[in-house]
């Protein structure tokens, strides 16, 4: 009877023990697509803001290598666009407001803590920084001016994001991965009068996780 336990256990567990590949040596990608809601500060000029939004999409492609059991490091690459709204008033009263379309591109080095060793379902807390190149279609509207006009900037953003997050191995070498995330992130616009753009957003990502083997195997 004992051993009819044991081979149960070994059948039960080994599927455990073998779909979660967070050891030291294994490396890892990810791919995930990230929706962001921003709410938005702006810095640098004499507006006031109303209302602000802005809505953020991404392709998100990582690949890490653990330096540690559970802890792995790694850098990515990014592909996003956004649009947003803002409405304000301006020192003289007047009603004004701006649309936006965005795009970008960047690395986001990265660092995960796993939770756990070997399990099936894992979770982890990350860390991303952010560096990337953004260039933004503008149409400003004026009810002083009656007018709408277009125009083009662009700009450097830099900050990072922290998220909690799990990934479901279905197979030894693929996972389901999802988290949520905070990030703060600066935009430095080198359009005339180089304003400054403060973005604190709240987002989640859905992707998959596979594991690419050892170091040297």
């Amino acid at each position: 009877m004992s051993k009819i336990l044991k081979i149960a256990a070994i059948v039960i567990l080994l599927p455990v023990a073998v779909f979660s590949q967070v050891r030291k040596g294994d490396n890892c990608g990810t791919g995930d697509v990230s929706f962001l809601y921003h709410h938005n500060s702006i810095l640098g000029n004499d507006n006031v803001v109303d209302k602000s939004n802005q809505l953020a999409y991404s392709l998100n492609l990582d690949l890490s290598h653990f330096v540690a059991n559970r802890l792995a490091i790694g850098s990515g690459l990014v592909l996003g666009t956004s649009t947003s709204a803002y409405s304000f008033h301006d020192q003289d009263g007047n009603s004004n407001s701006s649309k936006f379309m965005a795009y970008s591109v960047g690395l986001n080095p990265s660092v995960r803590y796993y939770l756990c060793d070997s399990t099936r379902l894992n979770w982890f807390l990350g860390f991303k920084g952010i560096f990337s190149y953004s260039w933004d279609k503008i149409t400003y509207t004026s009810s002083q001016e009656n007018s709408e006009n277009s125009s083009t900037m662009d700009g450097f953003d830099y900050g990072g994001t922290v998220s909690f997050g799990s990934v479901y191995f279905i197979t030894r070498n693929i996972g389901l991965e999802g988290q949520i995330y905070y990030q703060v992130m600066a935009t430095k616009s080198n359009q005339g009068n180089t304003n400054n753009y403060l973005y604190q957003s709240v987002g989640i990502s859905a992707g998959l996780m596979f594991y690419l083997g050892k170091s040297g195997k």
